[in-house]
């Protein structure tokens, strides 16, 4: 028997492709020179790496673990999920999967960053672009990292956020933002500027109840300029440290940042709330975006650009229409 168990699903509300086109420009408009956003053909997804043609199909998205209850818990730190029992936990077999989340330490040994890029059928993976990226040496600035493709199990640990879809030709909302207004949309936290955030935040005001919970994700590529980028250290959080406070309570562990100047190809799913909510107090992430740069060199987890005078975003996204909470048994607090 599996060790994975779906402990929540739902359906989830689905704006049409033009009203979430339609949004997202209003949103970015004010803080790009150029915008533009409508519904369009997928193009070939295969030309930026990725192992499917296009998002077509029935989309879905599926949250395992969480950074505090899995990340920063010591007793789930080595958890490996694998993506054909992820999606047979709610009776997927045929799935093309994008996605963030951490790298398996059956397959790494050490704490990573994993970018899901992968394709099963009949339940079986057939296709696995998904990379790994992890420091290599610790000893020098910038620590030294390494980027590998994964193996054909497809596994991956602790976390992760996966829109699957049926990998087909289909519409989608394309999404083009190029030269960020910076001064005059200045912001202590530069997150508070950053792409897929003002989409997000533009889904929370469009729609705000409960019963009104809206996933998006897809496929978003920096087409020009620098990213602020992270990829954890080999060891996990030490106990008692808590994820996202200052250096002593992170217990001297930290993130490695990095400015990537590639063109890059991000896998990204975002929430605009928590809906109806989770049991006991658990809350789904709000978004979550990996890269793998065009020429593999480079891999991580994307934060936002660092070159507002020539940054170039383009995105394709769809809607998903289920939500799912996958866990590992024995660990579940549902």
């Amino acid at each position: 028997m599996s060790r994975h168990e779906c402990v929540f699903s739902d359906d989830l509300f689905v704006p049409s492709k033009e009203v979430l086109a339609k949004t997202f420009e209003e949103a970015l408009a004010p803080n790009y020179e150029e915008v533009s956003c409508k519904v369009v053909e997928c193009p070939d997804l295969r030309k930026y790496g990725l192992v499917r043609e296009g998002l077509g199909g029935f989309a879905e998205y599926a949250e395992c673990g969480t950074v505090l209850g899995s990340m920063f818990n010591p007793a789930r730190q080595k958890d490996v999920y694998t993506l054909p029992e992820t999606m047979g936990t709610f009776g997927r077999k045929n799935a093309f999967v994008v996605g963030a989340g951490a790298g398996s330490c059956d397959e790494w040994v050490i704490n990573s960053e994993w970018t899901g890029n992968a394709y099963l059928e009949d339940g079986v993976m057939k296709e696995n672009g998904s990379r790994a990226a992890f420091i290599t040496d610790m000893n020098q600035l910038p620590e030294k990292f390494a980027v590998r493709k994964a193996n054909m199990r497809g596994e991956f640990g602790t976390i992760g956020n996966l829109l699957h879809t049926d990998g087909t030709k289909g519409e989608v909302i394309e999404v083009r933002a190029r030269v960020r207004r910076a001064e005059k949309n200045w912001s202590e936290d530069p997150h508070d500027q950053e792409f897929i955030r003002i989409m997000r935040t533009a889904l929370t005001k469009k729609f705000p109840d409960a019963s009104q919970q809206v996933v998006v994700g897809g496929v978003m590529l920096v087409v020009k300029g620098k990213t602020f980028t992270h990829i954890m250290p080999p060891h996990f959080p030490p106990p008692g440290a808590k994820p996202g406070k200052n250096w002593p309570d992170m217990k001297g562990w930290g993130e490695r940042f990095f400015v990537s100047e590639k063109q890059i190809v991000g896998c990204t799913t975002f929430i605009n709330h928590q809906g109806k909510g989770l049991p006991n107090g658990a809350v789904w992430r709000p978004d979550h975006t990996h890269f793998f740069s065009l020429d593999g060199t480079e891999a991580g987890h994307y934060h936002y650009d660092l070159s507002p005078d020539i940054i170039e975003y383009v995105a394709y996204l769809v809607p998903a229409s289920r939500i799912h909470k996958v866990e590992l048994r024995g660990f579940s607090k549902f």
